[in-house]
């Protein structure tokens, strides 16, 4: 007798029996069909789902949350941006452009860049983007 580990979506052997508590009966009929199946797919207690059936989960890009003044700067310049943003810390508060000029990090929670983001009318996940870019240089 078999018995299908909805869990793991893979049958165990009947002389598991102790170990089958909960587990769904599965006829040999059933088993062949289950072994007939390439490896990679799923048995899910009822039809056997293929991996093209299942939609597949897509990892939100990993977005750093602090990246170096340098790759900051080099990917403004990159951008054409270094310029207006340089000019817009001009027109921020001292303890701004102190934080600008002397800072080794750009954090991305900070709130100059939280500032830089709206002055430039850039969304949230164009600043994610640049800073994911950013961090490759």
């Amino acid at each position: 007798m078999w018995y299908l580990n909805a869990v793991i979506g893979r049958p165990i052997i009947g002389h598991q029996r102790e170990f089958a508590e909960g587990l769904e009966e599965v006829t040999d009929e059933t088993m062949a069909y289950i072994d007939s199946c390439p490896a990679d797919y799923i048995w899910d207690g009822e039809t056997v789902v293929t991996p093209s059936m299942v939609e597949p989960t897509i990892e939100p890009p990993y977005v750093p949350q602090i990246i170096k003044m340098r790759q900051c700067q080099l990917y403004l310049y990159d951008i054409e941006m270094l310029e207006p943003v340089n000019q817009a810390v001009l027109n921020m508060s001292p303890k701004a452009q102190i934080e600008w000029n002397t800072s080794d990090e750009v954090w991305r929670t900070s709130p100059m860049v939280e500032q830089m983001r709206l002055m430039f009318g850039w969304t949230v996940a164009q600043m994610d983007q640049m800073f994911i870019d950013a961090a490759a240089l």
